[in-house]
């Protein structure tokens, strides 16, 4: 892969990166304190953002075309794509007999893109994330095209991994994926995730739980505000141990394509 744009006298304080759907923009914070310049952009600022977060509407057209000139800077050394994984989770298939108003499968493997018999409520919540996910994968396969190195993250388990237009992506470019349990990475749950790259080193995340720690369990959870929460909810974070290893692979990859990864003094 060649990295276009990005010669060997880039060094790592000129370069950056994009968080998308970067909700408390860890990844982003982390970046910055390995040298890494770093811009997240979300629909909502959190009021916990570990920093600034941009805020666009990827679903309308003037933020879309802001986002697309930060993604054509020859600065830019790697995307990070999150799609909210709200209406993929397979969590919603768990029976919850204790619960009158348990969250409903909205997706399913015969039906990626949605069930056929929502409500136009449902409808319209699955009418939005599909075109949010159509319109990553189209972002991911500019950055593919140029030689910017990008990662999109959602739970192996989520129905987004199998959505016709990640299948095409798929098809059409030469991708790779991990998968491996969160809790290794100092998240407090045994939840499984898959990252898909577009380049090989991203296998070495690969790792399941060694059993010498313990869980959390799932289900209902108190908040730090007291209040009952889905559990799910929690781990919608990344951990920061997390986001160190991706960090420090995206530098060796860079590093190993001619990037000059010694900051400016």
């Amino acid at each position: 892969m060649e990295m276009l744009g990005i010669g060997k006298g880039s060094t790592l304080s000129s370069l950056f990166m994009l968080e998308v759907f970067a909700g408390g923009a860890v990844l982003t914070s982390v970046s910055k304190q390995f040298g890494l310049g770093g811009m997240a952009v979300d629909k909502i600022r959190k009021p916990n953002a570990r920093c600034t977060i941009y805020q666009l509407d990827l679903l309308q057209a003037s933020d879309r075309e802001l986002l697309e000139e930060w993604l054509s800077s020859p600065l830019l050394l790697w995307v990070h794509f999150a799609p909210v994984c709200g209406t993929a989770s397979r969590a919603r298939e768990i029976p919850r007999p204790e619960l009158s108003l348990a969250p409903q499968p909205l997706r399913s493997l015969e039906h990626p893109l949605g069930l056929p018999d929502l409500g136009p409520i449902d409808q319209k919540r699955v009418e939005i994330a599909n075109e949010l996910f159509r319109y990553t994968c189209q972002l991911f396969a500019f950055c593919v095209r140029r030689g910017i190195l990008a990662t999109m993250e959602d739970p192996r388990g989520s129905y987004l991994w199998v959505i016709p237009f990640v299948l095409e992506l798929q098809r059409i470019y030469p991708l790779f994926a991990t998968d491996f349990q969160a809790c290794m990475y100092g998240s407090l749950r045994d939840k499984w995730t898959r990252i898909v790259a577009s380049f090989p080193e991203i296998v070495q995340l690969d790792v399941t739980c060694d059993r010498r720690h313990k869980h959390l369990g799932w289900g209902f959870t108190t908040n730090a505000q007291g209040q009952k929460v889905w559990a799910t909810s929690e781990e919608s974070q990344y951990p920061r141990k997390l986001c160190i290893a991706l960090v420090q692979f995206i530098l060796q990859v860079a590093s190993a394509r001619g990037v000059q990864l010694r900051p400016n003094c």
